[in-house]
């Protein structure tokens, strides 16, 4: 982004982001971290766990599940769509809806797959593929605290 001269909102994410799976399949970022994941382990960096944040494609679940199946586990976070307004709004970074209401519904109707193309979002697609599911609808240290809670059961085997 920053070579190209543009600034790193939501905005100019979600338009690389399309733009790359355009170009090179709606897989390609999760082929970017499985390569990247490659590398490491190549180097001997290899770590127990690698979290992958913010996966908008369900084409990208496809190939982490495919790869590395028993070893992957997609986790949705979710909460209702006037509780993520409500904290775009609180959060007030660059590039979010901030003062429209109907705005921000239609931003998070596109994220959620609404009218979008094969290689654009479609989060309710992957929502519906999670193994887990956690609800968001409490403070950020009760979110904090069910995450947590999940990643010690995930890793307790490997204690």
């Amino acid at each position: 982004m920053r070579f190209r001269g543009l600034a790193p909102d939501r905005d100019v994410l979600r338009e690389i982001g399309h733009e790359l799976r355009l170009k090179h399949g709606s897989d390609i970022l999760s082929r970017k971290i499985l390569d990247r994941v490659a590398f490491d382990v190549r180097q001997g960096q290899q770590a127990a766990v690698t979290i992958v944040d913010a996966i908008r494609n369900p084409a990208e679940v496809r190939v982490l599940r495919d790869s590395l199946s028993d070893d992957f586990a997609l986790v949705s976070i979710e909460a209702a769509g006037e509780a993520i307004i409500s904290r775009i709004r609180a959060r007030a970074r660059a590039g979010d809806v901030l003062d429209d209401d109907e705005l921000a519904r239609r931003v998070l109707a596109a994220e959620m797959g609404l009218n979008e193309p094969e290689h654009g979002h479609n989060i309710a697609d992957c929502i519906a593929m999670a193994d887990v599911h956690i609800v968001n609808d409490g403070s950020l240290p009760e979110l904090k605290e069910r995450v947590n809670r999940f990643v010690d059961e995930q890793l307790a085997p490997y204690s």
